[in-house]
C-alpha cells in the first residue's frame, strides 16, 4: 500500500465545489489534495474530445450563470484567462422564435465548459482517477483509501461528491454520523437527467446562440455544440452538427435502475421526440446517464460539518444552500472559509 505525506485538507471530488475550495485554501498557505475517481477535472462540467483533443460535446452543465457579486468576479478572471467566455443572455423557448434576451449573461467554458475546470486545476495538486473507497479517523486525523491502493492522511477533509454518495462511503469507514445529521443530509434530493449525445446529418437549425431551453417533458434542454464551441451557425447542409439533448427529469426517472443496453434503448426512445425541433435528422448518438444531475430538495446552509476526533469533516456541493455551478462554487468557497476560520 503507497502512503501520501501529511496534508491540512483532503477534498473528495475534483468539480467546481472541489476546485474553489482547495484554490481558496490553498491560497491561505494549507497544503490540499484533490481526489476523483473521474479521468479529468470538472465533474459535471464535463466535456467529450475527439482524438485530436478537441471539444465535440458539453455533456454535463451547458452553461453558468454568475449572479453573486464573488463568483462574478471569478468569472471575469476566468474571460481574462481564456478558460471562459459569454455565450449569450437568452435562449428561445419556442422552435423558429429568436433568443429572449433577459439581462444576465449565460457563461460557457472555453471552448467546452471542462476548460473552466483544466483553469482551476492547474495550479492545484489533483489525482484523478482515484476513487475514495474508506474513511478511518487515525489519532487526531483522517486517513483515506482509494481503489488504487493509495493511503492519504489529513488534518481535515471535505466531501463534494453527490451526499447519497458521500453517506454510502461513510457506512463504508468507521465513521458514525449523529442520527440528526445522518438525517438532514439524508433529506437531500437529486433529479436524475438522460443526455444524448448526436451527430445530425447537417446542421440543427437551433436559434442563435445555440440552444432551445424548452424547460419541460420530455426534453429540457437542446444545445447546438457546434454553434457554441465556434459561435457560428453552420449554413453549408454538407456540414453536420453536435447536439446534447437533456431530458427532463420524469422521463429521465425511467433510466434509475436501468443498466447500460437499457439506458440507450430509453435514449434511443428519445431522440425522435427531439426531432421536430431539429432541421436535420440524426445519424448517430450515444448516451450518458446522471444520476445526481439536479438537486431538487437542498439543504439550508451553504455547506454542512461534522466533528471527527480533532478533525473536520466538511460537506460541499450544489446541493447546499443553491444549486447549478454558481451554488457548488458557493458551497465550495463557504466549505473552505469554514476549515479557514476553525485553523
Amino acid at each position: 500500500m503507497n502512503s501520501d505525506s501529511m496534508h491540512d485538507v483532503l477534498i473528495v471530488g475534483a468539480g467546481i465545489a472541489g476546485l474553489i475550495a482547495a484554490t481558496e485554501l490553498q491560497t491561505q498557505g494549507k497544503k490540499v489534495t484533490l481526489l476523483d475517481k473521474g479521468r479529468l477535472p470538472g465533474g459535471r462540467l464535463a466535456t467529450r474530445y475527439n482524438e485530436e483533443g478537441q471539444p465535440v460535446f458539453d455533456y454535463g452543465a451547458q452553461f453558468v450563470t454568475a449572479r453573486d457579486e464573488w463568483f462574478a468576479q471569478q468569472m471575469k478572471n476566468w474571460i481574462e484567462a481564456k478558460a471562459a467566455v459569454e455565450w449569450g443572455r437568452g435562449f428561445s423557448n419556442q422552435i423558429g422564435v429568436p433568443a429572449k434576451q433577459n439581462g444576465y449573461s449565460r457563461f460557457r467554458g472555453y471552448p467546452g465548459m471542462q476548460k473552466i475546470a483544466d483553469h482551476l486545476a492547474k495550479n492545484l495538486n489533483v489525482r484523478n482517477n482515484q476513487k475514495v473507497i474508506k474513511i478511518e479517523p487515525e489519532n487526531n486525523f483522517i486517513q483515506v483509501q482509494t481503489d488504487q491502493d493509495n493511503l492519504y492522511t489529513a488534518r481535515h477533509m471535505i466531501l463534494t461528491m453527490p451526499v447519497p454518495q458521500s453517506l454510502e462511503l461513510l457506512q463504508k469507514s468507521r465513521i458514525t454520523l449523529f442520527s440528526s445529521d445522518y438525517k438532514s443530509l439524508e433529506s437531500i434530493v437529486y433529479a436524475p437527467c438522460l443526455a444524448i449525445l448526436a451527430t445530425l446529418q447537417g446542421p440543427s437549425g437551433l436559434p442563435s446562440p445555440g440552444a432551445l431551453h424548452l424547460q419541460s417533458e420530455p426534453i429540457d434542454i437542446i444545445s447546438d455544440n457546434t454553434q457554441k464551441f465556434w459561435n457560428q451557425p453552420l449554413e453549408k447542409e454538407t456540414k453536420t452538427s453536435k447536439i446534447t439533448i437533456h431530458a427532463g427529469p420524469k422521463f429521465s426517472e425511467g433510466s434509475l435502475d436501468q443498466k447500460r443496453e437499457e439506458i440507450n434503448k430509453t435514449g434511443k426512445e428519445l431522440v425522435p421526440l427531439a426531432l421536430p425541433y431539429l432541421a436535420s435528422p440524426v445519424s448517430d448518438f450515444q448516451t450518458h446517464f446522471w444520476r445526481y444531475a439536479r438537486p431538487v430538495k437542498l439543504h439550508p446552509e451553504r455547506c454542512f460539518s461534522v466533528t471527527v476526533n480533532q478533525s473536520m469533516l466538511v460537506f460541499a456541493g450544489d446541493a447546499f444552500f443553491e444549486p447549478r455551478v454558481e451554488g457548488a462554487a458557493l458551497s465550495g468557497k463557504a466549505a473552505a472559509d469554514l476549515i479557514l476560520q476553525n485553523t
